[in-house]
Parts: C-alpha cells; structure tokens; sequence
C-alpha cells in the first residue's frame, strides 16, 4: 500500500489484503496477506480512539510513530509507543 493511505484521512483500520494474490479462491475468499495471517495499518488521529476485533488466537502491533494506549478487558491497559 502507498504511504498516503495510512498518513492521512479518518481514524480507521486498513487490511494489507493480498488474498486475490494468494488465490482468495482457494481459502474461502478470506482476507489475508500470507496463507495465515492478516496484517492491517491502523490509523489513529490525535485523541481519537479505534477498537479492534480479531477472530485469531492473537493480535501483534508495530507502531510507526506516535504513542498510546490499548485496553483489553483480558489484559487490561497496555502502553505502546513508536518501535
């Protein structure tokens, strides 16, 4: 993806979705960047919030810049900062 589409605009969540690549066919035509995963680029405008939902055993995070905090009611609050 250009870096435009996550520099500017909405908070919102933006799936890196490769599956037409990897054959979207041949899994049920769900979203994904390899066979098993679905990265995604969040964008978060200053002192907005956005709520995330995976339906995985896990979720992993890099920040690019900025800094925050994530809630989970299974893990509580969770500081998270560019790197």
């Amino acid at each position: 993806h250009p870096p435009h589409l996550h520099e500017t605009g909405d908070s919102r969540i933006i799936p890196f979705d490769l599956s037409e690549q990897l054959g979207a066919e041949e899994c049920g035509n769900i979203s994904r960047t390899s066979p098993n995963l679905l990265a995604s680029f969040i964008r978060i405008i200053i002192g907005d919030s956005i709520q995330t939902e995976a339906v995985a055993t896990s979720q992993a995070f890099y920040v690019i810049r900025g800094d925050g905090t994530s809630t989970s009611m299974e893990h509580g609050s969770i500081s998270w900062s560019t790197g």
